[in-house]
């Protein structure tokens, strides 16, 4: 049964001592649930009035979701020289809490410890004990950059900082991991970048993945890998993709909508357009990738509305299933080298709700530019119905 108070509304203090069954005992822990909401039951969700909490410093344990939903409370104060060692995992979920001030005895701390506190603007770490900031400890709180952590954090778990209110976010040289999506959803961020010295040499999945404000981004010169969709949805504006960074994953800047510009350093060396890696980015108008690609990709640059020319490389082996299907702009197509000898699939250049050509690469087509050394006389252009046709029967065909 409940026995809390769930209309009290002023500060609660725990004591240090209790008496029970005519013996006295310490308190050491606040335990799993203690202030947590529930549910009556006619359905009515019930959730503590508390304002402020008052914590003994006997307390060495608050347990897990010990004050989740508690929307009122607004601080949390240790009293003399805390021997807190451990917070669970949503301790503080959606709290109202202000700021908060991590005793020096604490090492360790719960998964979304304080998240959708999005009120926590000021966070102090008193002491070096902790090494891991767990998965989205501070997911959707109002901090506001990086500058509280401590120098013995090395670890920023996944979506640690997700949807909070980070205006930077410069990673210091004491953290070695980072995990997926740490910054994701940041909407307001607009700088990030590694300090020198820092190991981290990938970007992870999702890192800035719907960060719409982060418009430019300078890759640090030990990074040379971007994961799966590092930066799709972002706001990014230009693109600049230094000789040191030769991983693009999959869909690292799909949907990137504002991307005007993306440059490949001189000599690049990249082998691949990973699938989806700038698929929807509508404001691209034009793409020149590194001689050294060999494979374009499914869905690479689909969906690239206002594409209008595309230039393949030298190199290229391979044009995968509708690596450039809906770029309803595109007018020219160059090959730097003999397109018989690209393995293509019929739906590479596929558009949707337009009848379209679908290039055979055994074959030629005329609307495509090719060298002048090449003949004219290997092309078929086919036309199909319907997206789901493709490879199928074409409505017509003609060799040219």
């Amino acid at each position: 049964d409940h026995t809390i108070d769930y209309t009290y509304s002023g500060v609660l203090s725990i004591p240090e001592r209790v008496r029970f069954l005519g013996h006295r005992f310490t308190v050491t822990a606040v335990r799993d649930g203690a202030f947590d909401f529930y549910y009556e039951r006619n359905g009515t969700k019930r959730t503590c009035q508390i304002s402020s909490v008052r914590i003994p410093s006997s307390v060495i344990t608050i347990g897990e979701c010990s004050f989740r939903e508690c929307h009122n409370m607004t601080s949390v104060q240790f009293e003399g020289e805390s021997s807190l060692q451990s917070i669970g995992s949503s301790a503080f979920y959606y709290t109202g809490l202000r700021s908060f001030a991590l005793p020096a005895s604490v090492v360790s701390l719960g998964t979304s410890t304080f998240e959708s506190s999005s009120a926590l603007s000021d966070v102090v770490f008193e002491g070096d004990g902790i090494n891991v900031l767990p998965n989205r400890c501070f997911a959707f709180t109002g901090l506001r950059d990086l500058s509280f952590l401590a120098g013995s954090v090395s670890s920023l778990g996944d979506y640690c900082f997700r949807g909070a209110s980070l205006a930077s976010a410069d990673i210091p040289a004491h953290i070695g991991r980072m995990g997926a999506g740490v910054f994701r959803e940041c909407r307001v961020m607009e700088h990030s970048a590694f300090a020198e010295g820092c190991p981290i040499t990938e970007i992870p999945s999702e890192t800035f993945m719907e960060c719409t404000s982060l418009q430019y981004y300078d890759f640090a010169p030990w990074v040379n890998s971007i994961e799966l969709d590092s930066f799709r949805d972002s706001g990014l504006l230009e693109l600049y993709v230094p000789t040191t960074l030769t991983y693009l994953g999959e869909g690292a800047f799909r949907s990137c909508e504002n991307l005007v510009d993306v440059t490949f350093a001189e000599g690049h060396g990249l082998l691949e357009l990973m699938p989806s890696v700038f698929r929807d980015c509508d404001e691209l108008t034009e793409l020149t990738v590194p001689d050294s690609v060999r494979v374009i990709g499914e869905n690479a640059l689909s969906g690239c509305e206002r594409l209008e020319t595309f230039v393949m490389p030298a190199s290229l082996e391979k044009i995968a299933a509708f690596a450039l299907s809906d770029c309803l702009s595109l007018v020219s197509v160059v090959f730097q080298s003999d397109a018989r000898y690209v393995a293509s699939a019929s739906s590479s250049f596929y558009h949707d709700n337009v009848l379209e050509s679908v290039v055979f690469w055994d074959k030629r087509c005329d609307s495509l530019m090719f060298p002048s050394s090449l003949p004219t006389y290997y092309c078929t252009v086919s036309y199909y119905a319907s997206k789901a046709a493709v490879g199928v029967t074409p409505l017509s065909r003609f060799v040219v």
